[in-house]
């Protein structure tokens, strides 16, 4: 599929008034973007904007440098999936069925499945693991594996965007994080632009690629879980009362890409080897095959990443990445 791109100019949503004003985000085909915020913040009101289900009181939403609300229901079909929350009465639909609902956008008045839909059926249910599960009905399924037969339908369905509305909200621990390592392969396998409205503040830390986050004064701050962190913009959000976030920093294994070399220490050393690690690298002590080196004077953080024989200073986890991926890629 080729690079798509979610963009909002001057966007603002609600109902009879603003709930959020003036926005221009954009998200980029192969990010796992997490949208977060308080309760009635507006996150479902956005995503729900974002797919057309509801008219924006402002502004525009392009895919593709097409505006959505420009086209037709069948071409929005073709462009987004969606994935919302509320209970479906699915009868003894089976999952092969259910997945194949995905392919409507793309059949003709008929609906008759073709070779190329049966092969994005294959793909999606192979995707998702549910291959082996295709004939069983969906009443049948644990509530994970329900979630990732509607993930199954929505990838089947092929849009270049991809919006999901609290998909984990009915999941025990395990199935979550099951189906967070889903949609971060499946961002990454299928290069779509992937955007989830969420309340599951430690899974976006470890698996979102970005976070749009709904801030108490009705702005949306844009950047990668550990800079918001590092910011305190994390906290000023969700810190009420008594209660005060704090993310438990467990160890994570280095996983297996390539070796970076990394130094400093406290906080911003600690959120940079995350971020590393979320990005598929190693942080290692020993050289690699780049150098980041973190240091902190009077609480501002710089980076200095060494690339070969060239020193590059940069101003957030972001940045250090992305100037990794650049370097890496050549």
């Amino acid at each position: 599929m080729t690079a798509a791109k979610l963009i909002t100019d001057n966007l603002t949503i609600g109902y009879d008034h603003a709930l959020l004003s003036g926005l221009g985000l954009t998200a980029n085909s192969g990010e796992f973007v997490c949208l977060m915020g308080p309760n009635g913040s507006g996150k479902s009101t956005l995503l729900r904007t974002l797919a057309t289900l509801l008219p924006p009181l402002q502004g525009s939403i392009l895919v593709d440098s097409q505006s959505l609300f420009q086209l037709s229901a069948r071409e929005k079909a073709q462009l987004i999936s969606l994935v919302l929350t509320e209970h479906l009465d699915l009868g003894y639909l089976r999952v092969n069925e259910l997945v194949a609902m995905g392919r409507y956008p793309h059949t003709g008045w008929r609906g008759q499945l073709q070779n190329a839909d049966r092969e994005a059926v294959e793909q999606a249910l192979n995707a998702t693991g549910l291959q082996d599960l295709a004939m069983r009905p969906v009443q049948e399924l644990s509530d994970g594996q329900r979630q990732k037969a509607l993930i199954a339908r929505a990838l089947a369905q092929d849009g270049s965007v991809m919006l999901l509305d609290e998909p984990l909200i009915h999941l025990d621990v395990g199935n979550k994080w099951e189906v967070m390592n889903l949609l971060r392969i499946t961002t990454r396998n299928f290069n779509k632009v992937l955007l989830m409205a969420t309340h599951e503040i430690d899974l976006c830390l470890q698996f979102a690629d970005k976070l749009w986050l709904i801030t108490r004064d009705g702005s949306v701050a844009v950047g990668c879980p550990e800079d918001l962190v590092l910011t305190g913009q994390i906290n000023d959000t969700f810190d009420q009362g008594d209660y005060k976030f704090h993310h438990h920093q467990e160890s994570q294994e280095n996983g297996s890409g390539p070796q970076i070399q990394i130094s400093g220490s406290g906080r911003a050393l600690e959120w940079t080897r995350r971020g590393l690690i979320r990005a598929g690298y190693q942080p290692v002590q020993k050289p690699g095959l780049a150098k980041v080196m973190v240091t902190e004077e009077q609480h501002i953080i710089h980076w200095t990443l060494e690339l070969g024989e060239n020193s590059l200073a940069c101003s957030s986890v972001e940045k250090v990445i992305v100037a990794l991926g650049r370097y890496i890629d050549k």
